[in-house]
This record gives structure tokens, C-alpha cells and sequence, in this order.
């Protein structure tokens, strides 16, 4: 939600800069919104739309093919579990030939610890 907020904050100081007026799409909710378990804070201007895994993973099987999205890009992408969801969207979405781009990034490794 706070990276949502900052996103939408940046979206709406381009649009003062520009000497345009403020509208509702250009405020949390509008272009930039987002979408955790009890909360969807999104409309119908939405372009870029943050949600947790699980919410993905929910709107995966209510639509396999992810027709609403262009792109996903899963940051801290670390738990295993996460990352072979997003694998296997992509798979389904290819073999559906939906054009969907995948992207997951991982900042820290997960490592098992032996001893």
C-alpha cells in the first residue's frame, strides 16, 4: 500500500507541474491503486495496480489467462512458492497465447540452512 501511495503521490506532482487540474484519477485509486486481501482501492482509470501475491493468485482462477494485464512484475519474489505460481501464470497464459509479460526480481537469496 505505501509503495501504491508514493507511486500515486509522484503521478499527481507530474500533473501540478504540468499546470494541469487535479482530478480523481489523479489521487490513490485512480491511475495508480492498489489491492491487498479485504481492500481494493482501484477504479476504472487504473493502469498500475499493486496487489499481493495471493490477490494474483485469486484473480488467476477467476481468470486463467490474466486478459486484464499487459505485464506482471513480482518484486521479492524469494518464497518458492511465489515464484512457481508466477511460473506456472506464464506457462498457462503461453499456452493460451495471451501476450503477457513476466517479471520477478529477488533482492535477497533464500538459503537452507545444513547444519
Amino acid at each position: 500500500m505505501s509503495v501504491a501511495k508514493r507511486v500515486s503521490e509522484e503521478v499527481a506532482a507530474s500533473v501540478k507541474e504540468k499546470g494541469l487540474p487535479m482530478t480523481e484519477k489523479d489521487q490513490l485509486g485512480g491511475t495508480v491503486g492498489y489491492n491487498i486481501r479485504f481492500e481494493d482501492i482501484t477504479g476504472e482509470h487504473t493502469i498500475i495496480k499493486y496487489m499481493t501475491d495471493g490477490v494474483l493468485l485469486r484473480e488467476s482462477l477467476r481468470d486463467p489467462d490474466l486478459n486484464m494485464y499487459s505485464a506482471i512484475i513480482m518484486d521479492e519474489g524469494e518464497c518458492a512458492c511465489t515464484v512457481r505460481i508466477m511460473r506456472a501464470c506464464k506457462i498457462l497464459c503461453f499456452l493460451s497465447c495471451a501476450d503477457l509479460t513476466t517479471m520477478i526480481s529477488q533482492t535477497a537469496l533464500c538459503l537452507k540452512y545444513s547444519p
